[in-house]
């Protein structure tokens, strides 16, 4: 029998496939010129293999020259003699350990505590959330759950320092902080916004260096901190964009999931000890969502302590959590760990079928009128359970960071933070540097402006063409008023009110565009640590020159006009 013959298991005669080398995405070590890719008829065991509707495909190939599917994880080139293996999201995280563990402090994650958390509105007295109770710790990634109006952005806004609790307590690091001290560090804690709050006309590359110029400059060198950047797009994901505009809803630019991730690189670029995140997958396709909450897997494996609010999660992102909070009506439903808490519901009599999603089971069950808020059994929030594959214990044995952690280590953290932003002349010069080149790549803008003033310029000169510049002409002195022509005394109240609106119009289009857009970008610089009085003078300076060519055309057309009206 040839060798030919002899090549397939099955004892049966091969069939050359008619290429002379592997197909791109098959791994064929063995075929040459004189051996190509053959077929080979399936042994009886491979025949049932392949003939059932999933694990389809046989353990071993059927022939030596017969190609092999490239294995999962792997990509095989067009001739098929190897197999390079893929790198993964995780493997590219090796740059953010130039940015967290290079810190001074002997502490990355930022644990955090909260007890019977409650907010009421003052004017109408009505309670948004009330005894709420929780923790979250580093290394660990908490999901805050719960139907919508079920008070999660009210948490989150409380827990990062921009909104003061009206009862409770919360504790950091094992600290106790009080309810107004909690603010004062929000330097510790990165909030991303559930809006993609980034600059539509920067770069990605200059809205995350923006950032770590403002929040590193003082500590940090300009090539250090352009490392630093360059190994965070590099870990988030952005390389191939990262010249690119990020865009707005009128100037398309990146996709949606990449511009959530610039907009969490932007606040991961400070190191914050603790980062929070207010529906980071809201607006993003399944995919898209899949691969930010893996991100942020990644980080909590860094030791930062991860928050964010999910709203109707997949499967795959649901099991991402190590850490599951769920809120009803601005209550607590369920606090522990997320592998416990489809045992917490069938406890109290709900089946759960395996072919569903048991986050979308949980939301429909708190979302129907039949289940009560109650105090979660003792286990579920100790979290005394197995845990399930990449989960960390919340009542490990070992003496947790917090039992030596002080609040003079607190507050010297918090200072830390403070003295790494850079100096108030510094981070004027980065606004006016930044505004200009906006203003640049915002020509429609310039545009807008320039028409404004050139329109009331010419109305007002129309307005005034009629009088042929004589604007006003009043009463002779005695004894010499007989001699004096008919005043006309409305000319001049009427010619303010006319300069009044033109006024106002003609600046209505520049302050509308440089602060009013920008209004959600500055709470978050602000609430960042970004001075507010550097950011204001920077804007003024660069509106300044913007405001040279149209000024002037505004205060020519009506003397022009006026001039004309004389001839």
């Amino acid at each position: 029998m040839s060798s030919k013959t002899t090549a397939c298991l099955s004892g049966t005669n091969p069939i050359i496939l008619g290429v002379n080398e592997c197909n791109q995405g098959f791994y064929c070590p063995n075929n040459t010129e004189e051996n190509p890719p053959q077929y080979c008829a399936p042994t009886p065991n491979c025949l049932l293999r392949r003939l059932q509707l999933a694990y389809n495909i046989c353990d071993e190939p059927q022939g030596i020259y017969e190609p092999i599917v490239c294995v999962a994880g792997y990509y095989c080139p067009l001739g098929g003699k190897e197999q390079i293996p893929i790198p993964s999201q995780e493997k590219n995280m090796y740059g953010l350990s130039s940015i967290f563990l290079n810190e001074v402090s002997d502490i990355v994650g930022l644990g955090i505590k909260f007890n019977s958390i409650g907010y009421r509105i003052k004017s109408s007295g009505k309670h948004i959330i009330s005894e709420i109770s929780g923790s979250a710790h580093d290394t660990s990634l908490l999901g805050i759950m719960g139907p919508s109006g079920s008070g999660k952005s009210t948490l989150v806004n409380i827990l990062s320092g921009k909104l003061q609790a009206t009862a409770g307590s919360v504790s950091l690091q094992g600290v106790e902080t009080s309810l107004s001290d909690l603010g004062k560090f929000k330097d510790l804690i990165g909030y991303v916004p559930q809006d993609d709050v980034v600059h539509p006309h920067l770069t990605v590359r200059e809205n995350i260096l923006f950032s770590a110029r403002i929040r590193l400059g003082r500590v940090l060198k300009e090539r250090e901190i352009q490392q630093n950047v360059d190994q965070l797009i590099l870990a988030l994901g952005l390389i191939n964009v990262k010249d690119s505009l990020v865009g707005d809803q009128e100037r398309r630019g990146v996709s949606g999931g990449e511009r959530k991730r610039v907009s969490i690189g932007v606040e991961l670029i400070a190191a914050p000890r603790m980062l929070i995140l207010d529906e980071p997958t809201s607006g993003l396709d399944a995919q898209a969502a899949l691969s930010i909450i893996m991100l942020l897997k990644s980080l909590s494996q860094y030791g930062i302590t991860v928050i964010c609010v999910l709203h109707q999660p997949r499967v795959e992102i649901f099991n991402c959590l190590d850490t599951l909070l769920l809120l009803v009506s601005g209550k607590q439903f369920y606090f522990g760990k997320r592998s416990e808490s489809k045992q917490y519901f069938s406890d109290m009599g709900y089946d759960f079928d395996p072919q569903l999603n048991p986050a979308d089971v949980m939301l429909d069950i708190v979302s129907s009128p039949l289940p009560k808020c109650q105090t979660p059994a003792q286990n579920v929030i100790n979290g005394t359970g197995p845990k399930c594959s990449g989960e960390t214990s919340q009542n490990s044995s070992a003496p947790s960071k917090a039992e030596c952690f002080t609040f003079e280590k607190l507050e010297a953290l918090h200072s830390l933070h403070r003295t790494r932003i850079s100096p108030w002349y510094r981070q004027l010069y980065l606004c006016f540097s930044r505004d200009i080149k906006q203003q640049s790549r915002n020509k429609g803008s310039f545009l807008l402006e320039l028409f404004a003033s050139v329109l009331t310029g010419i109305l007002l000169g129309l307005a005034m063409y009629e009088f042929k510049g004589q604007l006003y002409q009043g009463m002779f002195l005695p004894p010499f008023q007989t001699l004096s022509s008919a005043a006309n005394y409305t000319l001049v109240p009427e010619m303010g009110v006319l300069c009044c609106l033109a006024i106002s119009f003609a600046s209505a289009a520049p302050s509308v565009s440089a602060f009013t857009i920008e209004t959600q970008l500055l709470r978050r610089e602000f609430h960042s640590g970004h001075s507010e009085s550097a950011y204001f003078v920077a804007k003024v300076l660069s509106s300044l020159r913007l405001q040279l060519l149209p000024s002037e055309l505004f205060l020519a057309l009506p003397c022009y006009i006026s001039i004309v009206s004389t001839a």
